[in-house]
């Protein structure tokens, strides 16, 4: 009996994501966790960017996105714009404010929070968050259309042009995304 549990383990182990679910009372396959490879860093390097409905400047590179996304973007060569979607009850704004600043590496905001900034962006209003540690700057713009959230989100290494990201949010068609 001994013998066969090392067998069974390796089996198991080389099943891996194609294990039933059945065996934990689900009824459907477990899906496969994807990791960020070099072949896929390589292939990303020449794939064509996903098509997306955002209107973006012109001297902007679209970069290759996957959901939430919903665009992405180089700007001006020294900031990265990311646009994700999301419907129904996202969390308090503490608990979004408080992932933004994990990524940074800051520490949590503990007490409570004051109300975000607002400000008008054509037709809509949007939230308006700025952070940044030693390293990095990130402007984050939280739009509410309907029942669906957009976080504009830029993360660069220098002091960020929010007019321009302005401009862009401004420009968009939120409520037809």
């Amino acid at each position: 009996m001994a013998s066969i549990i090392p067998i069974a383990v390796t089996f198991l182990l080389m099943l891996g994501p194609y294990v039933h679910a059945n065996m934990h009372g689900h009824g459907r396959m477990i899906p496969k966790e994807h990791y960020l490879t070099f072949e896929t860093y390589q292939k990303s390097l020449t794939e064509t960017p996903e098509k997306t409905s955002l209107i973006a400047n012109a001297n902007w590179v679209a970069l290759t996105f996957s959901e939430p996304l919903i665009g992405k973007f180089e700007v001006n060569n020294d900031a990265i714009l990311s646009i994700s979607q999301f419907s129904g009850d996202i969390g308090s704004a503490k608990a979004n404010v408080n992932r933004w600043r994990k990524q940074l590496g800051l520490a949590p905001i503990e007490k409570t929070m004051k109300a975000l900034p607002t400000m008008k962006f054509g037709s809509v209003t949007g939230n308006v968050v700025r952070l940044k540690n030693k390293n990095q700057h990130m402007l984050v713009v939280w739009i509410t259309v309907n029942n669906y959230h957009f976080f504009n989100k830029v993360i660069s290494r220098k002091k960020i042009n929010e007019d321009e990201i302005f401009s862009f949010i401004e420009s968009q068609p939120w409520a037809s995304l």
